[in-house]
């Protein structure tokens, strides 16, 4: 793997606040996967628009957090040169 793939991928998956945890982008992208799955599973079952009401709040904060610790990586990656 070349060295520019390996500290993008650094650079993505490490947070921008503390290295040593999980960047918000991409634990909102994964519970974003998440409920995508329960929403797949629950709706089969159910026919229910509080199920329905529920999932679009998670999609909704989990895009939120994707988008928001997305823009402070680059606000914090440009700050520090």
């Amino acid at each position: 793997m070349s060295k520019v793939i390996k500290k993008f991928l650094e650079w993505l998956i490490n947070s921008s606040k503390d290295p040593s945890k999980l960047a918000l982008t991409l634990r909102g992208g994964i519970s974003f996967l998440v409920l995508l799955g329960v929403n797949a599973a629950f709706l089969q079952g159910l026919d229910s628009n509080i199920v329905n009401i529920v999932v679009s709040l998670g999609y909704i904060a989990s895009a939120g957090f994707s988008i928001v610790g997305f823009v402070r990586k680059i606000v914090i990656t440009f700050q520090q040169g």
